[in-house]
């Protein structure tokens, strides 16, 4: 074939492959082709591969007067720059390489210079131990093509020139593979048979760089949306395995417990728990309660009542009853409503999270949930995948007129017992779940019970010692209403010191006025739950009803998704206002900025002073926008700095540690195996090599039905293999079969071995493998498998 072609087919497929892999080296990279003259990198990088290529073809005086030449360049070029200078070039040329700024721009030229030869080398040796060992090459074919549908499903950038040479290298690659298969046919002129369709696969590569693409890609739909489905079933898998049917929350590590207990110190753990995204503009933090107490024994909240089914919805009718009455014309400037949708992540709960005034929740077949008094309850346990959609209601509490609003309300003896509200409330659930039923789902006589109830269950006796009363009596003593004296206990208690490890509680707190008298007269440090409790048993205190909230306070902005982590764990009370319903309020340090957003008012002055009196109007239906004249809002100060964590998916990390690292222990694997048996078999004698042939042979023949009997000679075994009809469709099974009378000749008749009769016998066991492949096609890829990745063994 060499004489018919006129040069080395070998070395020409040799220099082929060399240049493909320096230009998914040095082209496939951006920096190469921009910044300062590009041409002049590109000439180089050819200048350099030219090189190269001369020295495979040249003769061993020519490779030596070449390198020599080169040699002699290198050196005068080091002593023309200095050796000093030349050691600087040489020890900056790694960071550079890193990506890390240099000292001399004026050098980029000379480190590319220096990245190209290095290149050219790398490949040169790589493509010499790829011809020795053909499996390398393949698995590096592997990874390649692992590394594009990675970088396709998660939106990595790879520039256009790499993915042309990575796919031109990979159609080398298999072409060549399917060659190397067909040998059996083709003979041993496998490279001279590559070399007749080089130009179409070059000619493919020219013209797919020369096309023009899109600008936008190709998004891949079909393909997206089974991969992530099978991600997802996966993820929603191994969570389920990790939390079993346990709650995936702990305050020391989160800030939220449904064990409620206060003490100890936080720590720090950050991982995602859920996804919240919201169909308007939310300019400020969203609170989302999880879990609520009534009752503390000085060291831990529990919650003791059970009931209320509904009580979270009645306590958004009753503040939606409220601002309709007292200012129907400009209710949006008190609340408006917003939709949003929450998916949980990598935790287990119980807990169905949800805003303050929550007005309605749906989710998919399996969600269900339950009403425990304040707190919503799956009724099946919620895990990854979880996902439900919320309809709230959000207050403007950052605006001095929905206090006063709320001071108006809560001044109003009338409201508090009249039944009127009580009505509205009823005819406003009704209206949320639809007026087609008869009646509502809550007569005005159990929204009376419920609105009594709050007081009996979270108001209770909180006995303050007299330091601690005197204390208290200081701080709110320039408060004149109810309103006022939460206040000032709240900004009291905001200005002390916030901290993730104050300590245990110590063992003379037993009780809520030991609490108190600790932490308000001693400690006065501690984090979210220190202060929430502190303000509830105040509030108790001053005869107003509290109770003790856990969630997650999450930072809002905009309606894109917002990933929830642990660490966004909070603790807050609510005061409950009667005729206005559950209000929250943020003693802890820090946060008040997060909670007391606002927004705008469209009223004038004059109409905010004269509201309070009007008489009550339907509110409309719940398909219909509730708050309208919705005026926009300004955007949020930067009121607190939370911290990226980096973190990526689930199934990425995973797979960026694991399947790597299995990948790269397969590969070493396959390389050991090999490597020993290329050294047993080549210290066997000629003998033993033709043994081990046969050996292999006959195990194919069992495979295909052809398997010695027990008092069975093997050339009777060769008779009966060709008289088989199955096999000899297409082929001379005596001839194929011609390797048993050789073995017999060399084990009964003495006859010497040759490397033709060991070749000989491996070219029939090729033939063995593609009659294996019509016969029994799983056996086939068994064998196929074995001789690629077990060659020698």
């Amino acid at each position: 074939m060499k004489e018919k072609l006129g040069f080395d087919a070998g070395k020409v497929y040799r220099v082929v492959n060399i240049g493909l892999l320096m230009c998914m080296g040095l082209i496939g990279r951006e920096q190469f082709r921009s910044g300062e003259r590009p041409g002049i990198r590109i000439l180089a990088a050819v200048l350099i591969f030219g090189i190269s290529a001369g020295l495979i073809f040249m003769r061993t005086r020519g490779r030596i007067l070449c390198l020599g030449a080169v040699g002699v360049c290198l050196g005068t070029t080091m002593a023309f720059a200095g050796r000093t200078e030349s050691l600087v070039f040489l020890r900056s040329f790694f960071p550079w390489l890193w990506g890390n700024s240099v000292e001399f721009a004026e050098w980029e030229m000379g480190y590319e210079l220096m990245l190209g030869t290095g290149m050219a080398v790398m490949c040169f040796l790589t493509e010499l131990l790829f011809e020795r060992f053909p499996a390398l090459k393949i698995g590096l074919s592997g990874l390649l093509l692992t590394g594009l549908l990675y970088c396709l499903f998660t939106r990595n950038r790879v520039i256009r020139p790499a993915v042309v040479f990575i796919l031109g290298y990979l159609l080398m690659t298999y072409v060549e593979w399917t060659q190397r298969h067909w040998e059996k046919v083709c003979g041993r002129g496998r490279k001279a048979h590559m070399l007749w369709i080089m130009p179409f696969i070059l000619l493919y590569t020219v013209l797919t760089l020369c096309m023009p693409a899109p600008e936008k890609p190709y998004e891949w739909p079909l393909v997206r949306a089974v991969y992530h489905q099978i991600r997802e079933n996966f993820r929603a898998f191994t969570q389920s395995i990790r939390w079993g049917n346990g709650e995936g929350f702990d305050m020391a590590f989160s800030g939220f417990s449904e064990d409620g207990e206060v003490g100890g110190n936080l720590q720090e753990a950050s991982r995602e728990v859920m996804t919240v995204q919201m169909d308007r503009g939310q300019n400020a933090n969203l609170y989302l309660t999880g879990k609520v107490y009534d009752t503390f024994d000085g060291r831990q909240w529990e919650q003791r009542y059970q009931g209320d089914q509904d009580s979270v919805f009645l306590d958004t009718a009753e503040t939606l009853c409220a601002v309709r009455k007292y200012n129907a014309r400009y209710r949006g400037d008190y609340m408006y409503e917003i939709n949003a949708s929450i998916n949980y992540r990598y935790f287990h709960t119980g807990f169905v999270f949800a805003p303050v005034k929550a007005w309605r929740i749906e989710g998919g077949r399996r969600f269900a949930y339950s009403c425990n008094d304040g707190t919503l309850l799956l009724k099946r346990g919620g895990g990854y995948g979880t996902e439900y959609r919320v309809q709230y209601y959000r207050m403007n509490l950052g605006q001095e007129e929905f206090w006063h609003f709320v001071e108006e309300q809560s001044a109003d003896r009338a409201v508090m017992s009249s039944g009127e509200m009580d009505e509205a409330i009823s005819n406003e659930l009704w209206t949320r779940i639809g007026r087609e039923e008869k009646e509502p789902p809550v007569s005005p006589e159990e929204v009376a019970r419920y609105r009594q109830g709050i007081t009996e269950r979270y108001l209770g006796e909180v006995a303050l010692s007299r330091e601690a009363s005197a204390y208290v009596a200081e701080i709110t003593g320039e408060a004149g209403t109810m309103l006022e004296k939460l206040k000032a206990i709240e900004k009291e208690l905001s200005g002390w010191t916030y901290t993730k490890s104050p300590g245990l509680l110590p063992e003379s707190v037993k009780d809520q006025e030991s609490f108190l008298d600790y932490f308000l007269l001693e400690s006065r440090q501690g984090y979210c739950t220190y202060f929430a409790t502190a303000f509830v048993l105040l509030a108790r205190a001053e005869g107003i009803p509290a109770r003790f909230v856990q969630g997650y306070c999450v930072p809002a902005q905009g309606t894109g998704e917002i990933n929830v982590y642990s660490d966004m764990a909070h603790a807050w009370p609510e005061v409950y206002i009667a005729g206005v319903g559950w209000i929250p309020f943020e003693p802890t340090p820090g946060y008040g900025g997060l909670r007391y957003t606002s927004w705008g008012l469209n009223q004038p002055d004059e109409d905010a002073a004269e509201a309070g009196n009007q008489p009550y109007i339907e509110m409309p239906e719940f398909g219909a926008p509730a708050m309208e004249e919705m005026p926009e809002m300004p955007e949020m100060e930067d009121v607190t700095d939370v911290e990226d964590t980096g973190e990526t998916g689930y199934l990425q990390r995973m797979l960026r540690v694991a399947l790597p690292a299995i990948v790269l222990l397969c590969v070493l694997s396959v390389l050991l195996e090999n490597a020993l048996g290329r050294y047993r078999y080549g210290r066997m004698s000629p003998e033993e090599k033709f043994r081990e042939e046969i050996r292999r042979n006959l195990r194919i023949l069992s495979a295909l039905g052809l398997e010695r009997g027990q008092w069975e000679t093997l050339q009777e075994m060769r008779e009966r293999g060709t008289g088989r009809r199955d096999l000899t469709v297409d082929r001379d099974m005596r001839e194929v079969l011609r390797f048993i009378e050789d073995y017999e000749d060399v084990v009964y008749g003495a006859r010497p071995v040759t490397e033709d009769m060991i070749w000989e016998a491996v070219k029939k066991r090729q033939i063995l493998v593609e009659l294996l492949k019509r016969e029994r096609r799983l056996a086939y890829y068994y064998y196929r498998m074995r001789m690629v990745l077990m060659r020698y063994r």
